[in-house]
């Protein structure tokens, strides 16, 4: 998952733009029977010669060596096909992507996430990839009509998370314009070796633990880094990221808006989720800014909440790293607390067909898509170093790359109860061109009583109803 606000914005600008200028460039796909009205066909001739060109934000190391991987199985299948990645972000990279797509350099398949990918859809510039999925499903029925112990479930859909394969639907909830690569959850990262040596319980540090026994291993940090990093905060909590923030007001029970899209953020749980923040700042654990990832990277922060993959952090951290759940947030008080709704951050990244590819070309690059999201796929990913874990659900034994080299690191935790995953959804009642804004304002409403600036979360909310009508009244 990424932090995608601004990114957000230049896209909904540039696609704008962009749609503005049809004559400039090839007619988008619509989400209309122009996009849906092709044919689909899972046969494409092996001796196909042609060049795949996929389009990134930020193409890494990482990206470059997992594809040569798939690249080399796929050519086992396809030899005359060759991968090739287009990074787009000499300025931005929608600004790049839509540039392209004014002068008809579009890239065949489209990095995106579980975020961005609104405007994408919306502007018709990713394939509705349904006709495909269903072949698929048409495809898996038949072999296990022929070979059932071969194939163990459903459909060619059941095969991944439900919670994650639907993100890359239209509003988490339709059709399918992008497959998920591999997972992200917000999990707790921690030093293993300074909750130890603060006296925390370890025996609550598993996955599935609550909120009250998170503080209670706070305590207990907060006087170790007293007497040892001069009572410095030591949770690094990414508290501007919507991926940590909104679950929060999920699990207390505050909603942003009800079914009809009225404002109903002003609510006994709304303010409840708000203090959980600003408690932790008032007892010293956290700031708004502090601190930083480095720290937990350099041993000067106990925990970190995030996505990124372990082999990021075991670099540094090695068997001190330790992993576990993001915290249960529960409804209630006492020992009535309720932790059934609580809910844990989730996205994934993933990959789109371009709306304006056909024929072969696009057949081809539903094959590539379908290769990727197969075991032998996700490992060829895993081998060339993307440690994100999996979509799909039998890839959880040791035998996957994957999980290899990783000594006992609780990896579970990015799959226990998965159905807890939460993803951003609360501005899709909403027009798509104001989802930005209205997310910016929620989290501003998170951030403002930790400021420094002396206002109170009942404050916060208030001005953040305001802030909210005042966007959705906007021209």
């Amino acid at each position: 998952m990424k932090k995608t606000f601004m990114k957000l914005a230049c896209m909904l600008l540039m696609v704008a733009i962009a749609l503005s200028c049809a004559a400039c460039g090839p007619t988008p796909g619509k989400r209309t029977s122009e996009n849906e009205n092709y044919e689909a066909n899972l046969t494409v001739d092996s001796n196909i010669s042609t060049t795949l060109k996929i389009g990134f934000y930020g193409k890494t190391e990482e990206d470059e060596n997992h594809f040569k991987e798939l690249e080399k199985a796929f050519q086992l299948i396809y030899p005359n096909v060759s991968i090739s990645l287009v990074t787009y972000g000499s300025t931005s990279y929608y600004q790049d992507l839509m540039q392209a797509y004014r002068t008809g350099s579009m890239p065949d398949i489209i990095q995106t996430n579980a975020t961005e990918c609104f405007p994408l859809i919306e502007g018709g510039l990713l394939l509705d990839m349904d006709k495909y999925i269903q072949l698929e499903n048409d495809k898996y029925e038949q072999g296990k009509n022929e070979y059932p112990d071969f194939y163990a479930f459903e459909n060619f859909e059941d095969q991944f998370y439900d919670s994650l394969w639907k993100l890359g639907q239209k509003n988490y909830n339709g059709h399918q314009f992008f497959v998920p690569r591999s997972a992200d959850r917000i999990v707790t990262y921690y030093n293993k070796e300074q909750f130890v040596a603060a006296g925390v319980d370890m025996t609550t540090v598993k996955n599935g633990w609550t909120w009250e026994d998170f503080l209670a291993a706070c305590e207990k940090l907060k006087k170790y880094y007293a007497d040892n990093y001069d009572g410095k905060p030591f949770i690094s909590g990414q508290w501007q990221w919507e991926a940590v923030l909104f679950p929060m007001l999920e699990s207390s029970g505050g909603k942003v808006f009800d079914e009809n899209g009225n404002i109903t953020l002003n609510s006994a749980e709304t303010l409840n989720a708000v203090n959980l923040l600003k408690d932790l700042v008032t007892k010293g654990y956290t700031k708004e800014k502090e601190p930083n990832q480095l720290a937990f990277e350099t041993k000067t922060a106990a925990i970190q909440f995030h996505s990124l993959h372990p082999d990021y952090y075991l670099k540094s951290l090695g068997s001190d790293l330790g992993i576990v759940t993001f915290p249960l947030i529960g409804k209630g008080s006492g020992e009535n607390k309720d932790y059934s709704g609580a809910k844990i951050g989730a996205g994934v990244t993933g990959y789109g067909i371009y709306s304006g590819l056909t024929g072969a070309k696009r057949d081809l690059a539903w094959q590539f898509l379908s290769f990727t999201l197969s075991r032998d796929g996700q490992n060829c990913m895993a081998k060339g170093g993307v440690s994100q874990p999996p979509v799909r659900k039998d890839m959880q034994d040791g035998s996957n790359l994957w999980r290899q080299n990783k000594g006992n690191l609780n990896l579970d935790a990015f799959f226990w109860e998965a159905e807890r995953n939460y993803s951003t959804n609360f501005f899709l009642s909403q027009e798509s061109s104001k989802q930005v804004d209205l997310m910016e304002a929620v989290i501003n409403m998170f951030n403002e009583p930790i400021r420094g600036t002396g206002k109170e979360p009942q404050k916060a909310i208030e001005d953040c109803v305001t802030a909210l009508d005042n966007i959705i009244k906007s021209n």
